[in-house]
């Protein structure tokens, strides 16, 4: 008879290597959850203060997120895990519980980066997408705390490429896919697209993306993709009216809000390249390097101008140019959706450079670009 041990089917490397980085992106996590102090708008989403008045919501002055984040941080104080009077100290000895829920979405979403860019671009490229994210001080610092910036960036990549995937089922030959298939990917996308407006209003974005991506990979079907888009729409509302308990004033009266408190077009530019400045002083060198160069090849190749590079390219482009506050660093903050964009962009790059007769070349610059990135990504952890 066979050895059972030598017979069971083993996990592949690239696999195991996923997991290992998923493991050592939530010790970050983890490790910064219980030892960093509470900050203030942590102690504000988590805090009982905040109450329901009859189907209406009152936030403390919040004009860019919906109660989403509240409902979120405040279920262990509502539902007795966590006393309401540890908050007045900002060590609270478990305050790991407070952010946890927000570990496991930094886990959820590098899931998410790490098989959409297996899909498109291969095993390779999907543990080095999944590497820039793993020890990403910034994507590190959403898993971490209290904020609804994982949420966001989250649930926009989920509703850009949940297009791409919902255009491509449109290709298939009538008959070879049934309902099921065809319905799934717009009904996440509904999900998704959900998701990011109640964590950020800033996140509408994300729509404009996906009716510009479906529209333009199915040309010829844009009566199906008119369909696909208006069912994810209509998912997309209903899901974030539910969160205001159904109450269309509440949920238009912040809309209005946060559209109203967009600043003037004068300091629009004035804004975004403080914003910029203050978002490359803070990227590491290893990463800064890498983008400079992905940059460069985009340019410089044609084989790297297909579409999974470029799409990824332009979603990141648009998100930075269309987000705006009424602060360079609330700017910076909103501007957090876009990381994942980068991370696929680079991801494709390597994809392609290694592909290419400069093979060794383009690995070992590869290698040394991320071996950096982590040593910073690691330092800015263990100091946080």
């Amino acid at each position: 008879m066979p050895d059972e041990s030598t017979s069971r089917p083993s996990l592949p490397l690239h696999v195991l290597a996923g997991f290992f980085l998923l493991a050592c992106f939530a010790a970050q996590c983890l490790y910064v959850a219980s030892h960093a102090p509470l900050l203030d708008d942590e102690r504000i989403y988590a805090s009982p203060g905040p109450q329901f008045v009859g189907r209406d919501f009152e936030k403390p002055g919040d004009l860019w997120h919906s109660p989403l984040i509240y409902h979120i941080a405040q279920f262990p104080v509502r539902h007795g895990t966590v006393p309401w009077y540890d908050f007045l100290g900002p060590r609270y000895a478990n305050r790991w519980l407070l952010r946890l829920p927000f570990v496991i979405f930094g886990i959820l979403f590098g899931i998410s980066l790490w098989y959409v860019a297996r899909r498109q671009f291969g095993h390779v490229a999907g543990l080095f997408a999944l590497a820039l994210y793993a020890f990403s001080p910034q994507m590190t610092g959403q898993g971490s705390h209290i904020r609804a910036d994982v949420l966001a960036a989250w649930g926009v990549f989920g509703v850009v490429y949940l297009a791409i995937a919902s255009a491509h089922t449109l290709y298939a030959a009538p008959g070879t896919l049934t309902w099921h298939d065809r319905s799934r990917r717009p009904i996440l996308m509904g999900i998704a697209l959900g998701i990011a407006l109640a964590a950020q209003f800033s996140t509408w974005i994300a729509f404009p993306l996906a009716i510009g991506f479906l529209l333009y990979l199915v040309p010829g079907r844009r009566r199906e993709s008119v369909a696909m888009l208006a069912a994810a729409a209509a998912i997309g509302s209903v899901f974030l009216f539910a969160i205001y308990r159904f109450s269309s004033t509440a949920a238009f009266h912040d809309l209005a809000e946060y559209f109203g408190a967009a600043p003037p077009i004068a300091s629009y530019f004035e804004l975004h390249h403080a914003a910029l400045r203050e978002a490359v002083h803070s990227t590491n060198y290893g990463l800064f390097a890498m983008t400079v160069a992905g940059l460069i090849f985009w340019l410089a190749s044609r084989r790297a101008r297909w579409f999974g590079n470029t799409s990824a390219l332009i979603a990141l482009v648009t998100i930075l140019l269309f987000t705006c506050a009424g602060s360079p660093e609330q700017i910076v903050r909103l501007w957090s959706p876009a990381t994942a964009f980068l991370f696929m962009f680079l991801a494709g790059i390597v994809a392609d450079a290694l592909d290419t007769r400069h093979r060794k070349l383009a690995l070992a610059v590869s290698l040394t670009l991320l071996l950096i990135h982590i040593a910073f990504g690691l330092a800015r952890t263990l100091m946080a």
